[in-house]
């Protein structure tokens, strides 16, 4: 299926070894050869395909909901984004972030009251960006009148349940010049809430929303209609209720896998 669409690939993985020979003998592959190391592997892949660059996006690997807005916003911003793991600290690798003459680091957190001290590094000026400032700087990157659809993800948490297709977010959001927006329960009347909110925070006009994740990530929305005796129950998809008596203000799709490679 692969070989109808490209004739070749950019593999990143520590070796290229016999489990990706199902790509096909017809695609060249790009090894990038890359480290267990989050920050590492960050940092090789910005000297690869940056050479120099004046800004990175950082974000602490744990903070699930601040690395999907915070790689969004590399990709918009067209800088690289640098994942920190745990015990973990950007001054740790200051010679790389030197060598790639780094001179401001975006550091993207759930909450500015978060410790955001894994940024601390010597020579470059931080700034901090919470929720709400990463949502404001990708509306102002995308521009709030070219924001057409939100890609709705759920932030996971200790309930994920190895659900991964969240990470699709950042390069589905990039590629449709959408806006990514985060729920952190799987409660479909939560989620919807909060696309609301972001449309009426940032004056959006989107025509359709794309839901990323399965039924156990984000549920229906479930009411019921009738009377007591003669009643049924009503389910629809985040977002795509009629409002005010009239039809939906978006279209509504979903995108219902659990697993990053089937999404």
């Amino acid at each position: 299926q692969m070989a109808a669409l490209t004739d070749s690939c950019t593999l990143l993985a520590p070796n290229r070894d016999e489990s990706f020979r199902p790509f096909g003998e017809n695609i060249a592959i790009n090894h990038v050869p890359t480290t267990a190391d989050p920050a590492k592997a960050g940092l090789l892949l910005a000297k690869r395909f940056w050479g120099k660059t004046d800004v990175v996006v950082a974000a602490a690997l744990e903070d699930h909901q601040a690395v999907v807005l915070g790689a969004a916003l590399a990709c918009r911003l067209c800088v690289p984004f640098i994942p920190v793991g745990p015990s973990e600290k950007l001054a740790d690798f200051s010679d790389d972030l030197k060598e790639l003459d780094v001179r401001r680091i975006v550091v993207a957190v759930s909450d500015v009251a978060c410790d955001a001290g894994f940024a601390e590094s010597a020579g470059q000026e931080s700034e901090i960006l919470d929720i709400r400032g990463l949502y404001k700087r990708l509306v102002e990157s995308i521009g709030s009148a070219n924001v057409r659809n939100i890609v709705l993800f759920r932030a996971p948490d200790e309930d994920a349940g190895g659900r991964t297709s969240h990470w699709l977010a950042p390069y589905l959001a990039f590629v449709r010049g959408s806006l990514p927006v985060a729920c952190q329960s799987c409660e479909g009347q939560a989620a919807e809430d909060n696309v609301k909110d972001v449309i009426r925070q940032y004056s959006l006009r989107p025509r359709t929303v794309t839901i990323l994740g399965d039924y156990k990530s984000i549920d229906l929305i479930r009411w019921s209609e009738g009377t007591e005796e003669n009643s049924c129950e009503i389910a629809a998809e985040p977002c795509s209720r009629p409002f005010a008596d009239g039809a939906a203000e978006v279209g509504v799709g979903r995108i219902p896998f659990r697993d990053l490679p089937a999404a």
